[in-house]
């Protein structure tokens, strides 16, 4: 069981779905927080966006079933070289 030092949060999600923003961190527990006002409008394609931070990208789950996975930029500029 790692400390609570050691937890690290692995994938943060977007929900169309329940409407929610969920953190979910290594020990698996999950965080729901309810936004202050729809974060995916409903004229949107998207059913869900989820970015796992050690991963370096962006998943974006469409309405559809389908999924794009984005990469983003390394915050250290690795990728830059």
């Amino acid at each position: 069981m790692e400390s609570e030092d050691e937890l690290s949060i692995v994938l943060v999600t977007v929900d169309r779905g329940s409407g929610n923003f969920v953190l979910v961190g290594s020990d698996g527990k999950k965080a729901r927080l309810p936004p202050g006002s729809p974060m995916l409008e409903p004229t949107r394609l998207q059913s869900r966006v989820s970015c796992p931070p050690a991963f370096e990208g962006l998943v974006v789950e469409a309405l559809k079933g389908d999924s794009i996975v984005f990469e983003l930029p390394r915050f250290d500029g690795g990728d830059q070289g």
